[in-house]
């Protein structure tokens, strides 16, 4: 929607800049625009978004402080420069539905990337479960690590909470977890704090190279 009311230009402006400062001046000068801003409040208000973007449950742990348009439209502007554009191939995904050079190009896209994940297949299993009852049920040392995305903003407290004490009652050693968040950062319950060990100064230095900072990162360590 965004490339023609936009221009292909006015984006593609962005991976020509030299670096991420440039980027900043040319994302304010040709893409912040005020039509634009009201754009995304419109359809990220949050009557259009639980109808049309997501399951509804997705904001219900978030407050109804502020806007939520405006919220979305400062995490698009640190997508387009937190990070060089030209490196960013999730930026250029979402932008120009293509990467830029194979350069730019993940890991696991790439020909030994392929091969190699096509090697490890049998490695892979895929769990359709709800997420806290599946690690509740799991045997003793069943998990060294675990990503657990932004489900601080779809869990209330209650089962988030109970999520991690089930990850830290079954670790038998050190297990690395990581979660996100757009809406709610969720402090520890007091039972957790000394269990739970986060690194809140490493999640900030990770968001400063993520190529797709939308969300807030919070890494852990257990044990």
């Amino acid at each position: 929607v965004l490339l023609p009311l936009l221009g292909r230009r006015r984006f593609t402006g962005l991976f020509d800049a030299p670096d991420v400062a440039a980027q900043r001046a040319h994302f304010d000068r040709h893409l912040d625009r005020p039509w634009l801003r009201a754009v995304f409040r419109l359809a990220f208000h949050p009557r259009v978004y639980a109808r049309r973007g997501l399951d509804p449950t997705g904001l219900s742990q978030r407050s109804a402080g502020g806007s939520l348009g405006d919220q979305f439209f400062a995490r698009f502007r640190d997508l387009c420069t937190a990070t060089p554009a030209r490196d960013n191939h999730l930026l250029q995904l979402a932008i120009l539905g293509r990467t830029l050079s194979e350069h730019a190009t993940p890991a696991y896209l790439t020909r030994d990337g392929f091969r190699c994940a096509r090697e490890r297949l049998d490695r892979l299993t895929f769990v359709e479960a709800d997420l806290v009852d599946h690690v509740a049920a799991a045997p003793l040392g069943s998990f060294t690590a675990a990503h657990l995305s932004n489900v601080v903003d779809w869990l209330p407290p209650e089962r988030f909470y109970a999520l991690l004490r089930n990850l830290a009652a079954r670790p038998e050693r050190p297990l690395r977890l990581v979660w996100r968040f757009i809406h709610v950062d969720r402090p520890l319950p007091a039972d957790l704090a000394d269990v739970v060990h986060v690194d809140r100064g490493f999640g900030e230095q990770l968001r400063t190279t993520d190529r797709f900072p939308i969300y807030g990162i919070v890494p852990a360590l257990i044990g």
